[in-house]
């Protein structure tokens, strides 16, 4: 009966040393899904202050443009439109693009506005409208030497970090036998990133 005794302590000993503790946690899991790029505009394109004549003396209207360049240079052709020194204040600016959440060195296809018109803020439609075309785009960060210009159908990519910045310049031409009362002239074009 001894031995039974000490059996029986022994095992009840055992199963009193051998319970086990656990300790539990529970873990989080995540995931972003992106499928789209961003793309945002950090300045607006703008031509400035101009004095636009009447054009009926003119031969011929489409030699009257004005044309900023994606770099920000500002040219004038023909007499009817005047950008001079008496504007130098108001400072002609190309706009700005930025793309992001993209892949490193993803190819895009640029597809930017045929033409559009830019026309006076009151809607007035005996107002002239100004045609917007020739869109021209670059990357502001390339060296001016490369001089790289893009225009619809073109392919850009983006840089290791999955950005690229845009540039974006055009030219306005002005309708034929029209006044051009003061104010602001304003439209909207498009530029699409295919990818």
């Amino acid at each position: 009966m001894f031995k039974a005794c000490i059996v029986v302590s022994l095992f009840i000993y055992t199963l009193l040393n051998s319970v086990s503790y656990a300790a539990s946690l529970l873990g989080v899991a995540s995931i972003t899904v992106q499928n789209s790029v961003s793309v945002h505009e950090t300045k607006s394109l703008y031509f400035g202050t101009v004095s636009i004549s009447n054009p009926t003396n003119s031969v011929i209207v489409n030699d009257n443009i004005l044309t900023l360049s994606p770099r920000g240079i500002l040219t004038v052709v023909g007499d009817a439109i005047s950008h001079g020194n008496e504007f130098t204040s108001d400072v002609s600016t190309p706009a700005l693009f930025k793309v992001s959440n993209s892949k490193p060195f993803i190819d895009f296809t640029l597809d930017v506005s045929a033409d559009t018109q830019l026309i006076h803020v009151d809607g007035s439609k005996n107002n002239g409208r100004l045609n917007l075309s020739r869109f021209t785009v670059l990357n502001p960060n390339t060296p001016i030497q490369e001089n790289r210009h893009y225009t619809s159908g073109d392919i850009i990519n983006t840089d290791s970090t999955g950005t690229v910045e845009l540039s974006v310049g055009a030219s306005i031409s002005i309708e034929e036998d029209k006044d051009y009362v003061d104010g602001l002239y304003a439209g909207t074009y498009s530029i699409l990133l295919h990818y």
